[in-house]
């Protein structure tokens, strides 16, 4: 079986705890300072932190859910080694049947037609 490598999600958590940590420090700090500003500075100043945190926070998410997707992936390909359509999932769209024939057009079409 051929197994996912750990080195993308490894760099790509590493690549966002700085973000994170950033972020969330920024945030901490502003806080602990809150006495020198307005309400308006500090509310700007944690949305500010909560972009960091959610772009770190992000890539990290991104990083675990992609290793995942990767395994499952692999375990697809090792169930059916000779049959490489059999590795791709059936989305939605596919697995829905059709209820109906007629197209359906948008309101908003019936005026243009008109020109």
């Amino acid at each position: 079986m051929t197994q996912p490598s750990k080195g993308a999600s490894i760099f790509l958590t590493l690549f966002g705890l700085p973000f994170l940590g950033g972020g969330l420090a920024f945030i901490y700090a502003r806080l602990l300072s809150r006495g020198n500003f307005d309400a308006f500075d500090i509310f700007a100043s944690i949305m500010f932190g909560s972009v960091f945190v959610f772009i770190g926070g992000g890539l990290i998410y991104a990083a675990f859910c992609g290793y995942g997707l990767l395994k499952q992936q692999a375990a697809r390909e090792e169930s059916n080694p000779l049959s490489p359509w059999l590795w791709r999932l059936i989305g939605r769209r596919a697995a829905r049947k059709v209820k109906t024939r007629k197209v359906k057009s948008p309101p908003g079409y019936s005026p243009f037609s008109a020109i």
